[in-house]
């Protein structure tokens, strides 16, 4: 028989037996929906994730005192060790910033502008330019920030504002404002002033009479040294007195747990495919009931084995793929109704308001490739053993089947 002949057998056979069709494909639909929707929901977290929290770059190490603060000390023993090619403070404060007679709390971040892009990836700018002197008295303006004084936040640049901490004041020029970031492993960027980290350091001492401070920023000559200089800070510094925190563990440590809950709750969703299979296993065995004679009348005039076989198969080819699309649909609009519902449930309070996290489902071209073959593959192979009892059947009993 040619191949569109058997085709078009199996469809005419799938309609004449409407309803367990339609519940056989329900059954598949339903595990490739919870699949699809579990999948690119869980996919859909881990881009928010990065995007939301965003880390510095692989060769930053950040060393934060334990107990005491770290000294200048303990900075220039951090810069003599092997591989790394420079340490900084980090200085983060709430301060009072002033303009336009408005006056709102920010955070004010000290670092090294040589080295932001290690400090703070992806950062940008919306307009004007990054300071650049050790101790220059401008800033990069978070976007939050630059909303609460402008509606054009462009119109800031050149611009000095206030700051005021304790009753110190001292003047700043905002040099740039920065696009929209998010949030990194230490501040708000968005509700921060970004200042070089001279300038921090003398606010600092001014205002908490201390040259000490609570984190420094050791940057590694490649990635490849980090793990070296990781074994030297805890070495030289005791894990008493310092926590260094390598960027490219943390980063492999939120990737981790991503992957194991995806595949945790994708084995799971996955076995409602495995009951689906089931499912058809039983549908084609009922199929086969029902047509022993029309399969012996098929023997008779010269149907082969593999025809008849073929048949059932491709019956079960045909809803698997219509059951897997329906059900990859609606999975990826259930998993959007689904972040819907649960965004305002995940909201964060933070001192400068509620964050309520976009979640945006994400179903990358591979996974959904291999969610439909995979199915297809398990509803197939649930159909193959009542399609070789099918084909096993003698043309003499089939006909005298009752």
């Amino acid at each position: 028989m040619r191949f569109l002949d058997i085709a078009r057998f199996s469809a005419k056979a799938m309609m004449s037996r409407r309803r367990r069709t339609l519940l056989t494909l329900i059954g598949i639909m339903v595990g490739v929906l919870t699949l699809t929707a579990v999948v690119s929901y869980a996919e859909g977290y881990g881009v928010y994730l990065s995007h939301f929290f965003k880390g510095a770059s692989m060769r930053t190490i950040f060393v934060m005192s334990r107990s005491e603060l770290l000294t200048p000390q303990d900075l220039y023993k951090l810069e003599g060790i092997p591989g790394v090619e420079r340490a900084f403070p980090i200085i983060f404060m709430p301060v009072n910033l002033k303009l336009y007679g408005v006056e709102e709390t920010v955070t004010l971040l000290g670092i090294d502008m040589n080295y932001v892009h290690d400090v703070l990836p992806d950062i940008s700018l919306e307009e004007g330019v990054m300071p650049v002197g050790y101790s220059e008295r401008s800033c990069v303006m978070g976007y939050d920030v630059a909303k609460k004084f402008s509606d054009e936040p462009s119109d800031l640049v050149g611009v000095s504002a206030r700051v005021e901490q304790a009753g110190i004041e001292d003047s700043l020029r905002i040099s740039s404002v920065a696009k929209p970031y998010g949030t990194a492993i230490f501040t708000d960027v968005d509700h921060s002033v970004i200042v070089p980290i001279g300038f921090a350091l003398k606010l600092s001492k001014e205002v908490l009479h201390t040259s000490n401070y609570p984190i420094i920023a050791v940057i590694a000559s490649s990635v490849k040294d980090v793990d070296g200089v990781l074994n030297e800070i805890r070495s030289d510094f005791g894990v008493n007195r310092v926590v260094p925190v390598a960027m490219k563990d943390v980063q492999r440590g939120i990737s981790k747990i991503i992957d194991i809950s995806l595949l945790i709750l994708g084995g799971i969703a996955a076995m409602t495919i495995v009951v689906a299979s089931i499912g058809m296993m039983n549908a084609m065995y009922t199929a086969v009931t029902e047509r022993v004679k029309i399969i012996g009348v098929m023997r008779t005039i010269g149907a082969s084995r593999k025809d008849i076989s073929l048949m059932f198969l491709m019956e079960s080819l045909i809803i698997g793929i219509i059951g897997t699309v329906l059900g990859m649909i609606t999975g990826y609009l259930g998993a959007l109704t689904l972040s819907y519902i649960l965004s305002p449930m995940l909201g964060m309070s933070t001192p400068h308001g509620e964050i309520r996290p976009i979640i945006a489902p994400t179903l990358p071209p591979w996974i959904a490739l291999a969610i439909f073959l995979t199915t297809l593959l398990i509803t197939t192979l649930g159909a193959v053993p009542p399609a070789m009892r099918a084909a096993q059947l003698e043309p003499a009993e089939a006909l005298r089947y009752e």
